[in-house]
């Protein structure tokens, strides 16, 4: 697998995929209001929490299984065979307290969230086992088919006057329709497994349960209990800063999607030498686009809320532009946390991820009591820079590189410096309308990039990306 090529191809997809759910989020936060929008969000982090205990961490071992190419369809039918039971577990419990959780996302939608987790289960699944079979390219493609069918399905209703419950029903029908089409063109059938191949999976699992606790479930607890302490209002305030700031992770995502099954099969091979290779070179272009955005972040964060959405949302004002410090941390923990788990140390893994999980969840409870969205997102972006050191930390155990400190201040140096530009042209003039801001930040990214040009390393990762996409 070519990974360069991989990689670009998986940013287009993250891009478009990104794109569709930003304008189709900032749609119908501007129609159906933060409230409406934050029930939603809700539901949806309601089924985030408990599709990670329905998982347990069965998904990455099929990947990881299936990619090492030792009787992959086994590997795949024990992981299937094994995914039931937490399955079957958890929606036996959405059923049990569907009147508590209707009353708690605040609408009559327990039966549809018990759905809704089967279908993803599947959906999720079959991509996994894709990715295993190292088509990277094709669950992109395959992902931005689903985000046309929940985003734009979910516009259409809403619109015709279905209300909010009609983007849960183009979620649950967006991921069974494209479950089924996954397995279809995978090369993976069910063969019944043996003892042997679940225990395979299982002892990888166990640990990557606890992996999958971080990411965006910090963000999910985050919703969680800003649900509970406050109002559906600052859940779709929260939220929708929170999905502005994740695009500044697509670089990073689509890098971490491509050299996981790579990495997998030279740690499988003890190629020790071309993963640190790979490691050095995918680790700077994350920061490319997560630190620019965080420092134009602090310029304009008020001005996107207020002019893009409406000035209920400018309430996240703040907690935006730390959920975009966040990001950059998120960003390096994407590529050293994959690598990590594609040497097969699950185990290190987990372990830094349950204990910044556990401070995530204390200061969760603790600040947003104290202070709303502002403690919410200190919570997050205090757990996440934990969670990125001591996955650093575990890694440097096994792979030996230095960080690329040098190119790094270059990327920095060239954001403070848009940065006071865009923060002159902000001074200068009135920002009251969607083409005016878009106008600026185009315009900041055209200055960030014109010094970083003239460093050789950025311009060939700029060029050779570029080359790739072409």
């Amino acid at each position: 697998m070519d990974v360069t090529k991989a990689s670009v191809r998986v940013f287009i997809s993250q891009t478009v995929n990104s794109l569709l759910v930003f304008l189709g989020f900032t749609y119908l936060a501007r129609t159906e209001g933060a409230n409406n929008i934050g029930i939603f969000f809700l539901f949806q982090s309601s089924l985030s929490i408990l599709a990670i205990i329905a998982d347990l961490g069965i998904r990455r071992a099929v990947e990881k299984r299936i990619s090492e190419g030792d009787q992959p369809h086994r590997m795949f039918s024990a992981g299937l065979l094994v995914k039931l039971i937490p399955l079957a577990l958890i929606t036996l419990l959405i059923f049990i307290f569907k009147s508590q959780i209707s009353i708690y996302i605040g609408a009559d939608v327990a039966l549809l969230l018990a759905l809704a987790i089967i279908a993803q289960e599947l959906f999720r699944l079959s991509l996994s086992t894709l990715r295993g079979e190292l088509r990277v390219v094709t669950t992109s493609d395959i992902k931005i088919l689903y985000h046309l069918t929940w985003i734009g399905g979910g516009i259409l209703l809403t619109t015709l006057g279905y209300g909010i419950d009609s983007l849960m029903y183009t979620l649950v029908a967006g991921y069974l329709t494209l479950a089924i089409y996954s397995f279809w063109i995978s090369d993976i059938s069910f063969v019944m497994p043996t003892m042997s191949h679940i225990k395979s999976i299982f002892s990888y699992s166990k640990f990557n349960f606890a992996t999958r606790l971080g990411g965006q479930f910090y963000n999910w607890v985050d919703i969680a209990i800003i649900g509970y302490f406050l109002t559906q209002s600052h859940v779709g305030a929260y939220e929708i800063a929170w999905k502005i700031t994740v695009l500044s992770l697509l670089i990073s995502k689509s890098i971490g999607t491509s050299i996981f099954p790579q990495i997998s099969k030279w740690s499988n091979n003890q190629d020790n030498k071309r993963i640190q290779s790979l490691f050095r070179a995918a680790i700077l272009p994350p920061l490319l686009l997560s630190i620019p955005l965080f420092v134009g972040s602090v310029i304009l964060a008020e001005d996107i809320l207020i002019i893009v959405y409406s000035p209920e949302f400018a309430i996240a004002a703040i907690p935006l532009i730390i959920l975009s410090a966040e990001k950059v941390f998120q960003g390096v923990h994407t590529i050293v946390g994959r690598t990590l788990l594609a040497i097969d140390q699950p185990h290190l893994a987990a372990r830094a991820t349950i204990l910044s999980l556990i401070v995530n969840v204390f200061l969760n409870i603790i600040l947003i009591y104290w202070f709303g969205l502002l403690g919410a997102a200190i919570a997050t972006g205090t757990a996440s820079l934990m969670n990125v050191i001591l996955h650093y930390h575990y890694l440097t155990k096994f792979i030996d590189f230095d960080i690329p400190r040098k190119n790094i201040s270059y990327i920095l140096s060239s954001s403070l410096f848009m940065g006071s530009i865009v923060f002159s042209i902000k001074m200068s003039i009135t920002i009251s309308s969607i083409p005016v801001l878009i106008g600026v930040i185009t315009f900041g990214g055209i200055i960030y990039l014109i010094p970083l040009m003239f460093v050789p390393d950025i311009r060939s990762i700029l060029f050779r990306a570029t080359r790739s996409l072409v």
